[in-house]
């Protein structure tokens, strides 16, 4: 009987507490210049792990689709993105690599040019 007063209880005041949540807005579409943000961020973190920097050729922004909606992802704070880049290997051969990559928008609070950023190659 103790149970039942209990669960009784709990949804009687789950609506109560239910109100109290305020309504999350819709994430809102990304911008140009968070796009591009994005983009430096990835081709810069990408850059200094390649073993011939120099020799890099990174997929062009316009045919890169940023998140899957368009849409800055607020539940995890990061721009994604997939992008492919060209470049030698130790031995001189050129290799395409396909990395997917996520960049928080906001920058870190020491230094607003640095954003927290990972890069993930993806294995064929």
């Amino acid at each position: 009987m103790h149970c039942r007063s209990l669960l009784a209880l709990a949804l009687l005041l789950l609506p109560a507490f239910a109100k109290d949540k305020k309504p999350v807005d819709p994430p809102s579409p990304l911008t140009q210049e968070q796009m591009q943000m994005a983009y430096n961020v990835g081709v810069n973190y990408i850059s200094e792990r390649l073993k011939a920097p120099s020799t890099a050729k990174f997929q062009p922004i316009e045919g890169i689709r940023f998140n899957p909606d368009g849409r800055v992802l607020f539940t995890r704070h990061r721009i994604t993105f997939e992008i492919w880049v060209d470049a030698q290997n130790s031995f001189g051969a050129m290799l395409r690599n396909r990395f997917y990559c996520g960049v928080d928008p906001n920058p870190l609070p020491e230094d607003d040019h640095t954003h927290k950023v990972l890069c993930i190659e993806q294995k064929r």
